[in-house]
């Protein structure tokens, strides 16, 4: 419930009528076919199957143009940012994009490869081996969600990276004639280090905990 009342802030009116009208449709669907599922409807069972069907490719389609334009914009966001702890942010997110376009392209596509298969290849008495590729391809699809959801190792490595960039900047030497003007009354020959809050420039965005 967390992640919907996040999901629901940053959806337009115009897609959360769609998600509306999708579920509701998949719903009274699944009723009707409850309902018509005796043999003097079959054929109308077979028709709301259609429908149904046909509801269920369109979402697929809009889940799949939906991750596509948030990789778009990821990468354009990658492109435009320096390497803060923003863009490594977005590194992260764009790698579960990734990981969860593969999952469900292949859980999309798992029952046209089995069918495929069945008809192509596994003639004959291979019951068993189809539904044992079915499950072995239900399998990676799981495997994939887990490794896209799973927590992350390479926080802190890049987090030290990101310091160890802004301190070799920091610490570089200024071009002749930038540097700034020693105030009235300061001794010019006195020279401090800087410190470890002072190399880090403050950043156009608020700090993200990792």
């Amino acid at each position: 419930m967390p992640g919907w009342k996040v999901l629901r802030s940053r959806l337009s009116e115009i897609e959360m009528r769609c998600i509306r009208l999708g579920f509701t449709t998949g719903v009274v669907l699944s009723f009707l076919q409850a309902e018509v599922s005796s043999e003097p409807l079959r054929l109308l069972s077979a028709g709301l199957t259609n429908i149904f069907q046909v509801i269920q490719m369109i979402v697929n389609l809009a889940v799949i143009l939906t991750v596509n334009q948030n990789l778009q914009i990821i990468d354009i966001g990658l492109s435009d940012t320096q390497f803060s702890p923003t863009a490594i942010l977005m590194y992260r997110k764009q790698q579960a994009y990734f990981r969860f376009r593969a999952a469900f392209y292949l859980m999309f596509l798992r029952p046209t490869i089995v069918a495929w298969l069945h008809l192509t290849v596994l003639r004959g008495n291979t019951e068993w081996l189809v539904f044992g590729l079915s499950q072995v391809l239900a399998l990676v699809v799981y495997l994939l969600l887990l490794d896209g959801l799973r927590p992350t190792t390479d926080k802190r490595g890049l987090m030290k990276l990101w310091r160890s960039e802004v301190r070799s900047r920091s610490r570089s030497p200024r071009p002749a004639g930038l540097e700034a003007p020693a105030a009235a009354g300061t001794n010019l020959g006195a020279q401090t280090e800087p410190t470890e809050e002072a190399a880090i420039p403050e950043l156009a965005t608020p700090y993200v905990e990792f």
